[in-house]
């Protein structure tokens, strides 16, 4: 069971200032707003779904967006000359993705999430920090399409290596600034562990990360019990 969560005052008497106190201790919570205000922000949104390891494979997620959108067309974002294209190592355990579809009203996008459940014997809830976190960088790709930096869905072009950079400093940056600490430390450290991987894309990626990424001082508000 989560400990209760201390009053608003309870926290600024304590010298702890943030720009929020809801969600402090809900990561479930955090990721629904998320995803509201996603779809504020980014009105092509169409939906964030969240669906099995099986649906999520490369072999399947086509599949299940001709199912899911009948009436669009998903766009090919791979490059025309197969530089940085991602291995089928890059592509084994993917938590997530942007998909970008074409009707005959203009171009949209979906979220598509892997639905994780943690065991039942497993007393941490892993699910909804896990889900979070692959949100919050599948939204650093919808910001990075809508200035067109390292991928472009109107000319159908991507860098993948750039683009997963930047994705994640996008995540790093959101956790930061939601004072979000114990999950903020957990993707940096995933960062600079993955940057010696031997995953082509993912590592260079999270070396772009590193380099990329001034490392933030979060606030814990659990340090003002």
């Amino acid at each position: 069971m989560p400990d209760q969560l201390p009053s608003i005052a309870q926290l600024k008497r304590k010298g702890c200032d943030l720009p929020f106190y809801y969600d402090l201790q809900s990561y479930q919570g955090e990721f629904f707003r998320t995803m509201i205000q996603a779809k504020k922000d980014y009105p092509t949104l169409l939906n964030v779904h969240r669906v099995n390891s099986e649906a999520m494979k490369p072999s399947n997620i086509l599949g299940w967006l001709k199912e899911y959108y009948p009436d669009y067309s998903p766009i090919d974002l791979s490059n025309t000359d197969g530089s940085n294209d991602l291995t089928d190592e890059d592509l084994t355990d993917i938590s997530g993705c942007v998909s970008f579809l074409n009707d005959t009203h203009g171009q949209w996008s979906a979220v598509i999430l892997v639905n994780m459940r943690p065991s039942p014997t497993d007393l941490t809830d892993k699910q909804w920090p896990y889900m979070l976190a692959s949100l919050l960088h599948e939204i650093g790709h919808l910001d990075d399409a809508t200035k067109s930096g390292t991928l472009n869905p109107v000319e159908c072009w991507r860098d993948p290596i750039p683009s997963e950079a930047y994705a994640y400093c996008f995540a790093l940056d959101a956790l930061a600034d939601r004072s979000n600490y114990l999950l903020y430390e957990s993707v940096y450290n995933t960062m600079l562990t993955a940057s010696q991987s031997n995953t082509r894309v993912y590592a260079d990626a999270c070396k772009l990360v590193i380099a990329n990424h001034k490392k933030r001082t979060v606030t814990n508000w659990k340090d003002y019990l």
